[in-house]
């Protein structure tokens, strides 16, 4: 393959010697890794003897310190003890996905079904991490290769009915980068990149169990939605209120978390210039959702349930796809 590149992401161009050091030979000429004795150490000696070639080596290597089963002196970790220990070949799979996951997490974060995507749904990623240190597009291929050959070691599975319903409502609301200044028809914009950046982080996080976090990340997406509805007219009716809100010139000075219930009020308030004093029940749960967020924002002795968190990225994206152009007859008189 010519000269060895240093990437962020581990690859061999021998993916199916990778599979034969996990899995073994199907004639048995080579055992599975979980039936042969912990060596001492992995090293040329030792791969020759499984049948790897010198070419091989590095990369056999290089992969297995990304996945932390050995350390730089090539010796066998806690966690390829772990990894062999196991008796059934589900908990072994369980096991080096959450390995695969943590060097793979940024791609997980953005694609959380990024072990079934089509290489090229995964290559503007794989470029995007080398952009300081570019890299030639067959060493991108070979990365993207290498990913899915570990994805087939491990158990990745397709996502529970919800997540798959929420990415598909995700990817179904309108997108837009910019927001249209000087509108004479003041409207709710399209959700932006950013905001579908933070409804999927919001989602990986239900993946390794960080509730709280995820609570907060679909609420900061709905919170920055409403922001940016007020950047149409540069601000001036939140100007309006007074206050804290009197000073507000730019999207950055609302950040902080005591000015999204006055966001709300203001919502309230050019409601009922528009449909008279009923309040639409958007603005409500908006600000029930507002409520849970800073519940789950400060530490407690309740821990948010998986199920909490899932239902509440669910109505946080219900509460957007309210709020779009398209389905604004709430908001109009």
């Amino acid at each position: 393959m010519g000269r060895r590149i240093t990437t962020r992401y581990p690859y061999t161009g021998s993916t199916g010697k990778l599979k034969e050091f996990f899995n073994g030979k199907e004639d048995g000429t080579l055992l599975p890794m979980h039936e042969r004795t912990i060596p001492q150490i992995i090293d040329t000696q030792y791969l020759s003897q499984l049948g790897f070639t010198t070419h091989e080596h590095g990369y056999v290597t290089r992969i297995l310190k990304k996945l932390d089963l050995i350390d730089d002196d090539l010796i066998p970790t806690n966690n390829y003890r772990k990894y062999v220990g196991y008796t059934y070949d589900k908990h072994r799979r369980n096991f080096l996905t959450q390995l695969v996951k943590r060097i793979y997490i940024d791609l997980f974060i953005v694609r959380p079904d990024a072990w079934k995507r089509e290489t090229h749904r995964l290559q503007p990623f794989f470029e995007t991490a080398h952009r300081t240190n570019p890299v030639s597009q067959d060493a991108i291929r070979i990365m993207i290769t290498t990913f899915r050959c570990l994805t087939i070691l491990c158990s990745f599975q397709d996502e529970e009915p919800e997540i798959t319903s929420i990415i598909r409502r995700l990817d179904s609301i309108p997108k837009t980068v910019d927001i249209q200044q000087g509108t004479a028809q003041r409207e709710f914009a399209n959700l932006t990149n950013d905001q579908e950046d933070q409804f999927l982080q919001s989602i990986a996080c239900l993946d390794i169990e960080a509730y709280r976090a995820s609570i907060v990340l679909a609420w900061t997406a709905v919170a920055d939605y409403i922001r940016r509805y007020f950047e149409i007219d540069d601000f001036q009716q939140l100007r309006d209120l007074g206050g804290n809100l009197s000073s507000v010139t730019d999207v950055r000075d609302l950040l902080d978390g005591i000015f999204d219930k006055p966001m709300i009020d203001a919502l309230k308030e050019t409601y009922r210039a528009k449909v008279g004093s009923q309040i639409g029940p958007i603005y409500s749960k908006l600000d029930s959702l507002r409520i849970r967020r800073n519940s789950a924002a400060h530490p407690s002795d309740q821990e948010p349930e998986r199920v909490e968190a899932l239902a509440f990225i669910i109505e946080c994206m219900t509460a957007i796809e309210r709020l779009t152009p398209k389905k604004q007859e709430h908001f109009r008189a």
